[in-house]
């Protein structure tokens, strides 16, 4: 997961511990939780191993800073104020670029989540 400031005009990696964070949850698992808070303009991106893992035509895959420095790239890039949707829809295209094809290896999840006024 990361998290983007937006005082900082960049994202940071979220909390030790969370780079499993379950996109689904199982009865009588056990999971980690932290809280941070966010300003108005932060972002919370979460997003699934389909995404990390997505491999290029060389065979790189594209891994949790390949996402994050991704996300930045595309974030920064955008007119403000920035459409949570656009930007998923701009992120997910990253991830096919570095495929090489729109059809990916695995179901990749992104979830965007903004803090309001």
């Amino acid at each position: 997961m990361l998290v983007w400031r937006a005082r900082d005009r960049r994202f940071y990696e979220l909390g030790e511990g969370l780079e499993n964070l379950p996109l689904g949850i199982i009865t009588g698992e056990q999971y980690c939780e932290q809280s941070i808070r966010l300003n108005v303009g932060d972002m919370i991106l979460a997003f699934s191993d389909g995404a990390t893992e997505a491999h290029s035509p060389a065979g790189e895959q594209l891994t949790h800073l390949g996402i994050l420095a991704l996300a930045e790239e595309t974030l920064l890039g955008m007119e403000e104020p920035v459409s949570l949707p656009e930007f998923s829809q701009k992120l997910l295209g990253g991830v096919q670029t570095h495929r090489g094809e729109a059809e990916l290896e695995d179901d990749v999840t992104l979830l965007t989540l903004a803090a309001g006024c």
